[in-house]
């Protein structure tokens, strides 16, 4: 629980500066010197004193270590306790000479010159090689002959015997002064620095004193804290510039102190709380003086605030202020420096993070300022802002320099007593009870100058009263007074009124009463402008810091404080107004009966702000200008002022007559708009909202919706009920589908009649003419699938087949559909069996076959061309060539009748054209001179070329019905050698089929004639076999194989020569 409390006031005091706070102090304060008034053989109990961010220390003359405060890292040496309000002794630790306090850390120096440490240690800040917390002291490594130390933040600094100086813990900024930004857990030693005295440490920065007076300084340097004149960060020290004969020096959070031997004292860094002292709070990146002081003998720094002793024993402080750390009574932080009350004799001090130390001649221990966690050692954790004694050291009393007698006792300390505690605007008297046998009785004012006490003290103000008695053994301890209950001001009255502008209402007026002594007791008003005196028993009680009036006039309020000073005010209120204003009238334009429009005005009184008007019961509106009755009806006028007070007036209107009207009857075609007009009238018309125009006649209209609006108006000007309709002209839209639809009925295509679908559907769905339209779309359906039928049968195929049936497919006509469905079933079946005679047909002609198809598909002279020299290429022996040639010269015939129709024949192309007929259906040489001749005599180009393939193909069919003679003859021939099997059979039928072209014919002849040679040898028999199935598959490797197999099984070598002559025949 503790821990957290800490963290959050910690937490807190980081706020209130917005800067990080660290504790910095001036380690082993031991002032070298006595004061005036001290008895020079006085023994200093503690010696040293040291003040951390949470926790304290200091060394008795015995050489052992007390401490108190926070506890949170075992910065106390002890386990088990989060804090100690009071002193307590550091276990194993004897002969301690010096001690200084660190962010949660302590350092030690015993006789011998050993260095002790314990506490946090994230950084390493224990010098014992670790980042281990030691709640109980252990032995920096590394180290002798040490004869000062100082801790900063997370760091820590040692002085040699030899005037080295030695660094270790956190090293951001380069604040250990080895050239590098390492941290270290053990000690190394500062570059460049020899004959050092003394050393101080700050948050981020350290200081070094040498022999001959100058002041070294490296580490951060964002508030030019090193002195050089610059912000540079500097990770090796550095002179600070404008320094000689200083004799200490201190070192704070981001600035710096030094002392000079003339005893003036300087400050450099940061100065945002007014730590320099120079009554500014700029920064300075070079030492400026101290204002105000003089025979400085030492210097501490705190995280802000700076601490110095004069020659005389006083104690002067300034900066930061906000726990009272600079022990002047207040928490005002000062620029220059003021002094501490209630010290005096005072030898050393020593600075926290927010709180001061001060040890007198007489070895006590003095402290003030922040006291979390206990921190000032006085009991308590409350903050103090003048010093307070620390608690069990002020046992440890001065001895006598003999030290072995006991001193007399010191006085009991004054008790001070007021006339009066509680509140009041008199004076108060203060009674002084001094001790018996004391031989001084003194008191001061507000730290003015100690003076003998003759009797009651009279106190016309408020004031601190410090009292002492004292005896051969000295003064007491002083006590203090503070007189804080006069109050003889008079408190503060403030008044205001809410609404000030003009209101209808009640008026609100605030009342507040301030009294920053005594505070504020009574609060009254009255009606009226009342005194002081007639509150004492008259006035009603301010209540929540307001009252109500409710009418206009002169209000007064009363205050009196807590020490009977009155105050009274006056505040007028003159804005309420709850009277209405006069009532509205009105003027109509037409008071007799009228079936015209009426417009009515209306007068509004003077002083109205807010006119405005509503018919029958609606809406209140602005009135602006004359209202325009159409028909009769109540007008309502409200006439409001500025307090809001309204009043209203009615009026009637009741003379206008109603005559009815007829509507006018509309008549509606794709783009034109017609209206009848009832008898004795006239039609406007409004479109889209638009104006009203005067009907003249049919209204022509582009495509599109329109809002249309018709009344009739007779000569009187009364008008029939708006007749009111949304219609759709279309009539552009109309003709575009109708022409397509035309289009579409001659030249049906698939795309056309989509296009047209789609176009039927968009016309609106009241539109007349849509079923028309949609008949012809049917009509056409038919035509395009009587045409893809037709297709079909001439040119049977996959796709016009499939596209005839995708046309029949969509008409309504179910009859129709049939038929036509049921010829293109006979058409694909008869594809089918083409199809399949095809799969028998050699490439030659089914080549010329899909030539003569395409001729025939897409009549053209280059076509037809093309298919005359494909039949050409056909071999003369092929069994489909004369289906070939018969189905050329249909097509060819097809294609002259349709060119005799289109009148493309000139005279010689018609004779040529006579010719190669007749050369086509009778060969002779005779003919086929005199057409060779005509077709030559034609100019050249497609109509030629056609010509000449047409003779070339008569050629090439004449010599086709030798050949299939030929094969005719040679195969009667076969037949007899089978029949008879005589070898001169045998041999004549070998001769003919020798004769014939190669191809299939000849092979199959030449296969039966080998099969009659080896009738006799079944191994023949076999190889023919095994021969004939090798050409029927020519691609089949393995077939090829077992003829070569069956052909060695022949035992006679001539007709294994023949069989393998036959094999290897193409």
């Amino acid at each position: 629980m503790h821990m957290k409390k800490k963290n959050v006031q910690h937490k807190r005091f980081k706020q209130a500066f917005n800067v990080l706070s660290t504790a910095v102090m001036l380690s082993g304060v031991l002032l070298p010197f006595a004061p005036k008034e001290a008895n020079a053989a006085v023994v200093l109990r503690p010696q040293i004193v040291d003040g951390g961010w949470y926790h304290s220390l200091a060394v008795g003359a015995d050489g052992k270590v007390y401490a108190w405060g926070g506890n949170a890292y075992g910065q106390l040496g002890s386990r088990g306790v989060d804090y100690q309000t009071t002193p307590v002794q550091v276990q194993g630790l004897s002969n301690v000479v010096t001690v200084a306090a660190g962010d949660e850390f302590s350092l030690a120096v015993t006789a011998d010159g050993k260095v002790y440490a314990w506490g946090r240690n994230d950084y390493g800040q224990l010098g014992n090689g670790t980042t281990t917390y030691q709640t109980t002291p252990v032995q920096v490594q590394g180290l002798s002959n040490v004869v000062a130390v100082a801790a900063g933040d997370y760091h820590s600094l040692a002085v040699t015997a030899d005037g080295k100086v030695y660094a270790w813990g956190w090293n951001d900024s380069g604040l250990l002064g080895d050239g590098t930004t390492i941290n270290q857990t053990r000690p190394v030693q500062v570059q460049g620095l020899s004959n050092v005295v003394a050393v101080a440490a700050g948050r981020a920065h350290s200081l070094a004193l040498t022999a001959d007076g100058k002041v070294y300084a490296w580490g951060s340097n964002s508030a030019g804290q090193l002195g050089d004149g610059t912000t540079t960060f500097r990770t090796t020290p550095v002179q600070v510039q404008g320094l000689s004969n200083v004799v200490t020096v201190a070192a704070g959070d981001g600035f710096s102190l030094a002392v000079t031997s003339d005893g003036k004292v300087y400050a450099w860094g940061s100065n945002n709380a007014g730590q320099l002292g120079d009554g500014t709070t700029t920064f300075r990146t070079m030492p400026v003086q101290v204002q105000g002081l003089s025979n400085v003998v030492a210097v501490a720094a705190g995280d802000y605030h700076s601490l110095a002793v004069t020659s005389d024993g006083k104690v002067y402080a300034w900066g930061f202020n906000y726990h009272g750390q600079l022990g002047d009574g207040t928490t005002a932080s000062r620029t220059t420096p003021v002094q501490v009350q209630g010290l005096s004799n005072v030898v050393a001090v020593a600075a926290g993070n927010a709180h001061s130390f001060a040890v007198t001649s007489d070895g006590k221990v003095y402290a003030w300022g922040w006291n979390l966690d206990g921190a000032l050692g006085d009991g308590t954790a409350t903050a103090r802002t003048t010093p307070v004694l620390v608690s069990s050291l002020t046992a440890n009393a001065s001895l006598l320099a003999s030290g072995n007698e006991t001193p007399p006792a010191l006085p009991a300390s004054p008790v001070i007593r007021a006339s009066l505690s509680e509140w009041t605007n008199q004076s108060v008297q203060v009674t002084i009870q001094y001790p018996d046998g004391a031989t001084a009785k003194e008191y001061r004012i507000n730290d003015g100058a100690w003076q003998a006490y003759a009797g009651p003290i009279v106190m016309t103000k408020n004031g601190v009263i410090e009292a002492r008695a004292g005896n051969q053994a000295g003064m007491s301890e002083t006590v203090r007074y503070a007189v804080s209950n006069i109050d003889k001001t008079a408190p503060t009255l403030t008044l205001s009124q809410d609404p000030v502008s003009a209101t209808n209402g009640d008026v609100v007026v605030y009342a507040s009463a301030a009294d920053d002594e005594s505070g504020v007791d009574v609060l009254k008003w009255a009606s009226g402008s009342q005194p002081a005196g007639y509150f004492a028993s008259n006035g009603t009680v301010v209540s929540g810091g307001r009252f109500v009036v409710q009418t206009n006039g002169v209000y007064t309020v009363y205050a009196k404080d807590k020490a009977g000073n009155e105050t009274v005010n006056t505040i007028t209120v003159s804005n309420i107004d709850k009277d209405a204003p006069a009532a509205p009238t009105f003027t109509a334009s037409k008071t007799a009966p009228t079936s015209q429009p009426v417009a009515v005005t209306v007068q509004y009184p003077n002083d109205a702000v807010k006119k405005e008007y509503r018919l029958n019961g609606g809406a209140w509106q602005v009135y602006t200008e004359p209202i325009v009755m159409t028909k009769n009806g109540v007008i309502e006028a409200r006439a409001t002022d500025q307090a809001g007070n309204a009043s209203v007036a009615s009026y009637t209107v009741s003379n206008i007559q109603t005559i009815a009207v007829a509507q006018p009857v509309a008549h509606v075609l794709p783009d034109t708009l017609m209206f009848d007009a009832p008898q004795g009238t006239t039609v406007q018309v409004k479109l889209n909202g638009g104006e009203w125009q005067a009907y003249t006649g049919p209204i022509t209209l582009p495509d599109g919706l329109y809002d249309v609006e018709a009344k009739a108006v007779d000569s009187e000007g009364n008008e029939s009920q708006a007749l009111r309709m949304s219609v759709t002209m279309y009539g552009e839209q109309l003709f575009r589908v109708q022409q397509l639809a035309e289009t579409v009925v001659q030249q049906p295509t698939k795309e056309n009649l989509a296009s047209l679908t789609v176009a039927i559907q968009s016309l609106p769905d009241q539109a007349p003419e849509k079923e028309d339209l949609v008949e012809q779309l049917e009509q056409a359906k038919e035509i395009l699938a009587q045409q893809r039928v037709e297709e079909a049968k001439t040119n049977p195929n996959k796709e016009t087949i499939q596209a005839a049936k995708e046309a029949v497919g969509v008409i309504q006509d179910e009859t129709k559909k049939q038929q036509w469905m049921n010829e293109l079933q006979q058409v694909e079946t008869s594809l089918q069996d083409r199809e399949s005679n095809e799969e028998a047909m050699s490439v030659e002609a089914l080549l010329a076959k899909k030539a003569i198809e395409r001729a025939e598909r897409y009549p053209a002279n280059a076509l037809l061309t093309y298919a005359y020299q494909k039949v050409a290429a056909v071999p003369l022996a092929d069994p489909h060539l004369p289906m070939l040639q018969e189905a050329l010269a249909r097509v060819q015939a097809q294609y002259d009748a349709r060119e005799a129709n289109n009148g493309n024949s000139s005279q010689a192309l018609t004779r040529a054209n006579a010719l190669v007929k007749a050369l086509e259906k009778a060969y002779s040489s005779a003919l086929l001179s005199q057409a060779q001749k005509a077709v030559n005599a034609l100019s050249d180009g497609e109509n030629k070329d056609l010509l000449q393939a047409r003779i070339d193909q008569a050629v090439r069919a004449q010599e086709a019905a030798r050949v299939q003679a030929q094969m005719e003859n040679a195969a009667k021939a076969v037949a007899q050698a089978e029949a008879l099997r005589t070898k001169s059979m045998v041999e004549r039928a070998e001769e003919l089929v020798k004769a014939l072209p190669d191809g299939q014919v000849k092979q199959a002849l030449q296969a039966r004639l080998s099969a009659l040679r080896s009738a006799q040898d079944p191994a023949v028999a076999k190889a023919v076999e095994a021969i004939q199935l090798a050409k029927r598959y020519p691609t089949v490797g393995v077939f090829y194989k077992r003829a070569v197999d069956a052909i060695q099984q022949v035992q006679d070598v001539e007709k294994r020569k023949e069989l393998t002559d036959l094999l290897n025949t193409k």
